[in-house]
């Protein structure tokens, strides 16, 4: 959604020791290029790849060394 340029002048300032980044996989671009001709329709399958996709992301956080929030 934003030109690269943009996002390499933003991590070229920052301080942090790791940098986890978000975007969406093959399979949400699929969906949202879906959308772009009946987003009424399409909006199941955009959920579910959300929901998908953010179980994976949560787990890169993990792994990148945040802790999971408290319940």
């Amino acid at each position: 959604m934003f030109p690269p340029e943009q996002i390499r002048a933003e991590l070229a300032t920052t301080t942090a020791d790791t940098i986890v980044r978000f975007r969406p996989d093959s399979a949400a671009i699929e969906v949202f290029n879906a959308a772009a001709t009946d987003a009424l329709a399409s909006w199941p399958r955009a959920f579910r790849a959300g929901i998908r996709q953010a179980d994976d992301l949560a787990q890169q956080l993990i792994d990148a060394g945040w802790l999971p929030p408290q319940r």
